[in-house]
Protein backbone atom coordinates (compact mmCIF):
# COMPACT_ATOMS: atom_id res chain seq x y z
CA UNK A 1 0.00 0.00 0.00
CA UNK A 2 1.19 3.43 -0.63
CA UNK A 3 1.75 6.31 1.53
CA UNK A 4 -0.90 7.98 -0.18
CA UNK A 5 -3.35 5.33 0.18
CA UNK A 6 -2.38 4.79 3.60
CA UNK A 7 -3.06 8.65 4.31
CA UNK A 8 -6.47 8.15 2.25
CA UNK A 9 -7.55 5.07 4.25
CA UNK A 10 -6.68 6.86 7.53
CA UNK A 11 -8.42 10.41 6.89
CA UNK A 12 -11.67 7.90 6.01
CA UNK A 13 -11.51 6.32 9.01
CA UNK A 14 -11.40 9.23 10.87
CA UNK A 15 -14.03 11.14 9.04
CA UNK A 16 -16.07 8.14 9.63
CA UNK A 17 -15.35 8.36 13.13
CA UNK A 18 -16.22 11.97 13.38
CA UNK A 19 -19.62 11.55 11.55
CA UNK A 20 -20.28 8.15 14.49
CA UNK A 21 -19.51 10.23 17.23
CA UNK A 22 -21.80 13.33 16.17
CA UNK A 23 -24.63 10.65 15.62
CA UNK A 24 -23.82 9.10 18.73
CA UNK A 25 -25.92 12.04 20.99
CA UNK A 26 -29.10 11.58 19.47
CA UNK A 27 -29.13 7.70 19.17
CA UNK A 28 -27.78 7.24 22.94
CA UNK A 29 -30.23 7.25 25.64
CA UNK A 30 -30.32 10.58 27.27
CA UNK A 31 -28.81 10.33 30.86
CA UNK A 32 -28.75 13.79 33.51
CA UNK A 33 -26.74 13.86 36.49
CA UNK A 34 -29.23 13.93 39.26
CA UNK A 35 -30.37 16.88 41.10
CA UNK A 36 -29.40 17.50 44.95
CA UNK A 37 -32.98 17.63 45.03
CA UNK A 38 -33.16 14.32 43.33
CA UNK A 39 -30.39 12.76 45.31
CA UNK A 40 -32.53 14.41 48.83
CA UNK A 41 -35.74 12.05 47.61
CA UNK A 42 -33.64 9.26 46.91
CA UNK A 43 -32.58 9.41 50.18
CA UNK A 44 -35.54 10.03 52.25
CA UNK A 45 -36.87 6.88 50.01
CA UNK A 46 -34.52 4.83 50.86
CA UNK A 47 -34.29 5.92 54.74
CA UNK A 48 -37.82 5.56 54.93
CA UNK A 49 -37.36 1.58 53.44
CA UNK A 50 -34.79 0.54 55.32
CA UNK A 51 -36.71 1.70 58.93
CA UNK A 52 -39.58 -0.66 57.62
CA UNK A 53 -36.70 -3.02 56.71
CA UNK A 54 -37.56 -3.72 52.97
CA UNK A 55 -33.85 -2.07 52.27
CA UNK A 56 -30.86 -2.84 53.78
CA UNK A 57 -27.14 -2.22 53.38
CA UNK A 58 -25.45 -5.26 51.61
CA UNK A 59 -21.22 -6.18 52.40
CA UNK A 60 -20.52 -5.35 48.82
CA UNK A 61 -20.99 -1.73 49.83
CA UNK A 62 -24.09 -1.28 47.79
CA UNK A 63 -28.08 -0.81 49.12
CA UNK A 64 -30.38 -4.15 48.70
CA UNK A 65 -33.64 -5.39 48.48
CA UNK A 66 -34.67 -7.50 51.45
CA UNK A 67 -37.85 -8.60 49.89
CA UNK A 68 -38.38 -8.52 46.00
CA UNK A 69 -41.86 -6.96 46.57
CA UNK A 70 -41.11 -3.14 46.85
CA UNK A 71 -42.58 -0.22 44.89
CA UNK A 72 -41.09 1.14 41.65
CA UNK A 73 -40.03 4.45 43.48
CA UNK A 74 -38.02 2.72 46.32
CA UNK A 75 -36.28 0.68 43.54
CA UNK A 76 -35.39 3.99 41.17
CA UNK A 77 -34.38 5.25 44.76
CA UNK A 78 -31.90 2.11 45.71
CA UNK A 79 -30.38 2.11 42.36
CA UNK A 80 -29.79 5.87 42.25
CA UNK A 81 -28.07 5.90 45.53
CA UNK A 82 -26.17 2.42 43.96
CA UNK A 83 -25.11 4.37 41.12
CA UNK A 84 -24.08 7.24 42.90
CA UNK A 85 -22.12 4.49 45.54
CA UNK A 86 -20.27 3.20 42.32
CA UNK A 87 -19.04 6.41 40.95
CA UNK A 88 -17.87 7.53 44.59
CA UNK A 89 -16.05 4.09 44.50
CA UNK A 90 -15.05 4.22 41.02
CA UNK A 91 -12.92 7.52 42.16
CA UNK A 92 -11.50 6.40 45.04
CA UNK A 93 -10.16 3.70 43.11
CA UNK A 94 -8.69 5.34 40.81
CA UNK A 95 -6.88 7.93 43.49
CA UNK A 96 -5.71 4.55 45.21
CA UNK A 97 -4.58 2.57 42.44
CA UNK A 98 -7.23 -0.03 44.34
CA UNK A 99 -9.82 -2.57 42.23
CA UNK A 100 -13.47 -0.79 43.02
CA UNK A 101 -14.56 -4.05 44.52
CA UNK A 102 -12.10 -3.49 46.93
CA UNK A 103 -12.83 -0.20 47.94
CA UNK A 104 -16.47 -0.88 48.48
CA UNK A 105 -15.78 -3.65 50.91
CA UNK A 106 -13.93 -1.05 52.72
CA UNK A 107 -16.54 0.99 52.92
CA UNK A 108 -18.91 -1.31 53.46
CA UNK A 109 -17.64 -1.83 57.07
CA UNK A 110 -17.84 1.47 57.73
CA UNK A 111 -21.51 1.80 56.36
CA UNK A 112 -22.79 -1.19 58.41
CA UNK A 113 -20.87 0.09 61.15
CA UNK A 114 -23.20 2.88 61.20
CA UNK A 115 -26.49 1.06 60.81
CA UNK A 116 -28.74 1.66 63.36
CA UNK A 117 -30.20 -1.37 65.15
CA UNK A 118 -33.22 -3.04 63.59
CA UNK A 119 -32.28 -2.24 60.45
CA UNK A 120 -31.25 -5.06 58.11
CA UNK A 121 -27.36 -5.83 57.43
CA UNK A 122 -26.69 -8.48 54.50
CA UNK A 123 -23.61 -10.63 55.70
CA UNK A 124 -20.61 -11.94 53.12
CA UNK A 125 -22.64 -15.33 52.89
CA UNK A 126 -25.66 -13.67 51.28
CA UNK A 127 -27.60 -13.69 54.66
CA UNK A 128 -30.14 -10.41 55.73
CA UNK A 129 -30.37 -10.39 59.46
CA UNK A 130 -31.86 -7.37 61.58
CA UNK A 131 -28.80 -5.87 63.30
Amino acid sequence: MTRKIKLLSFVGGAAMLAVATMALPSLAPSFSVPTAEARASSKAVVDQAKAAGTVGEQADGYLGLVSGSVSAEVRAAVNDINIQRKQAYTNMARQKGESVDNVAKVFAIEIIGRVPSGQMVKDASGNWQRK
